[in-house]
C-alpha cells in the first residue's frame, strides 16, 4: 500500500500522522477477530461470500485510477491482486466449510460471519464516502 500512497503524493510521515476513522477499520478488525476466535469454517464462509464483492470493487477502482488519475499498474498492484479470485479458492473454501460442519461447527456462526463481513465491508465504503464528502 505504500506504493499506492506514494502515487497519491503521500509520504510515510503523512501516513503516520493519519488518524484512523473507526468505520474504515471495522472490516479489518473483524477479520482479525475471526482469525483469533472464529472457526476455520466461519472464516472460509465469510471470505467465500465477501471476496467476490471485494474483488469486483478492487477491479472497478483499478481501471479509473489508471485512466483518469494517470496511475501506473505498479501503483494499483494492491487492487489488481484482489480483482480476480485466486484459482481454486471457492472449492477450497467450500471444503473447509463442509469439513467444519461435518465435525460439529454450529452453522449459525458460519452464516453470521459471512453476513457480518459483508456488513463491515459496506460500512468501510460508506465511511470512506462520508469522509470524502465531508460528512
Amino acid at each position: 500500500m505504500l506504493t499506492f500512497a506514494r502515487a497519491l503524493g503521500l509520504s510515510e510521515p503523512d501516513l503516520q500522522a493519519y488518524e484512523p476513522i473507526p468505520g474504515a477499520h471495522a472490516y479489518t478488525d473483524y477479520m482479525a477477530w475471526l482469525a483469533l476466535y472464529g472457526s476455520a469454517a466461519e472464516g472460509a464462509a465469510a471470505y467465500l461470500v465477501n471476496f467476490p464483492a471485494w474483488g469486483q470493487t478492487c477491479g472497478r477502482l483499478s481501471r479509473p485510477l489508471q485512466t483518469h488519475y494517470d496511475l501506473r499498474e505498479p501503483d494499483v498492484a494492491f487492487f489488481e491482486l484482489f480483482a480476480s479470485p485466486a484459482a481454486g479458492f471457492e472449492e477450497q473454501a467450500l471444503a473447509v466449510i463442509e469439513h467444519g460442519l461435518e465435525h460439529g461447527v454450529d452453522p449459525r456462526p458460519v452464516r453470521r460471519a459471512a453476513r457480518l463481513l459483508q456488513s463491515y465491508e459496506l460500512l468501510f465504503w460508506d465511511t470512506l464516502h462520508a469522509a470524502s464528502v465531508g460528512s
